[in-house]
């Protein structure tokens, strides 16, 4: 039994990361599938973090390396990981323009949070030319998909941040992230979109 992922740009990994070009399986084996598909027109880099924090502005308040690259995944080989001091903040920030085509544009993320994430307030702030607009998320224990409408409109530039605030006093706060997107969806699902997956089933005897 295997565990298989799929992410863009639609390649085969096992959870360790490695490539799955071919999957031979022999009798009484089986495999699982989990493809997650992106929106076709997202406009984040690197939501995945695959590649560390490229991409990404981060700032810290008042110091600190408060941000960094994380192997505990929701999907592929990394996450970002914030953590706040007490008395202290932690931003993640980009802009992107959104496609002459998007409809329906979501943000969507993953978010997971340890024990270590009480007292801490996550925020996420959506700025467009139509004004600045404040989530804040619910912080669980294991990984929770959290998204929203953007009140945007094609061909207009967006800035996303993410801020973890702890308080003074507080206990300090932790947060993982994950597959961040921005691009066409809607709130109640991504119905507008269709993909076709090259999945191939061979059959091999052998003597």
């Amino acid at each position: 039994t295997a565990m298989l992922q799929a992410y863009e740009p639609g390649n085969l990994h096992f959870p360790n990361g490695n490539p799955v070009y071919d999957l031979a399986l022999r009798g009484g084996e089986s495999a699982q599938a989990l493809l997650v598909l992106l929106p076709f027109d997202n406009v984040v880099h690197n939501g995945g973090f695959e590649a560390g924090l490229s991409d990404w502005i981060v700032t810290g308040f008042p110091t600190g390396d408060s941000a960094r690259a994380s192997t505990f995944a929701h999907t592929g080989r990394g996450s970002v990981e914030l953590s706040a001091q007490p008395g202290q903040q932690v931003e993640l920030k980009q802009i992107v323009r959104l496609p002459a085509e998007t409809t329906l544009p979501t943000l969507s993320l993953m978010v997971a949070a340890p024990e270590a994430a009480a007292g801490g307030v996550l925020n996420v702030l959506v700025e467009t030319p139509g004004g600045v607009v404040v989530h804040t998320l619910p912080l669980n224990t294991g990984w929770s998909h959290w998204w929203t409408d953007v009140a945007a409109a094609p061909g207009e530039l967006v800035t996303l941040t993410v801020r973890l605030q702890s308080g003074a006093g507080a206990l300090p706060a932790t947060v993982f992230l994950d597959e961040v997107t921005l691009g066409s969806g809607g709130a109640n699902g991504w119905r507008y979109q269709r993909g076709y997956l090259p999945l191939v089933l061979r059959e091999r005897y052998e003597e």
